[in-house]
């Protein structure tokens, strides 16, 4: 009996597993989309930023991204150092986190040829395999 009611949680819970994540890619036309799929995925990093809630993880697909704006506490993972790129043009700041969060990781990113890669104010952050 026990086997079952663990089997129906686990059925029950894996369409919500698809809501974790917010989709974004280069590659996209424009932000129109919801960014629930990679179908449907947002174009930039900020539009991805802003529809996803607290907690949940903006996944960024391979290619090149302009400059974001990390104001909530979301995690940004990308696909990969040197293949999710935040190019800059020489000024400005890569990523820039403008309020206090906390409980973020930000992963598998490149960013690069801005004045600053990051810019910090008050957070609570967990950095990896970011150049």
């Amino acid at each position: 009996m026990i086997k079952h009611y663990f089997s129906l949680g686990i059925i029950l819970l894996f369409p919500l597993l698809s809501y974790c994540q917010i989709f974004v890619d280069a590659s996209r036309p424009d932000d129109s989309g919801d960014g629930l799929s990679l179908a449907t995925a947002k174009r930039t990093i900020n539009a991805g930023i802003t529809v996803a809630t607290v907690g949940q993880t903006v996944f960024i697909a391979t290619g090149s991204y302009d400059a974001c704006i990390l104001n909530k506490s979301v995690n940004l993972q990308g696909s990969g150092v040197g293949l999710t790129i935040i190019q800059g043009s020489g000024s400005g700041n890569g990523i820039n986190i403008t309020s206090s969060i906390s409980n973020v990781t930000i992963e598998n990113l490149t960013v690069t040829n801005f004045f600053n890669g990051m810019n910090v104010s008050t957070a609570s952050l967990t950095i990896s395999n970011l150049t």
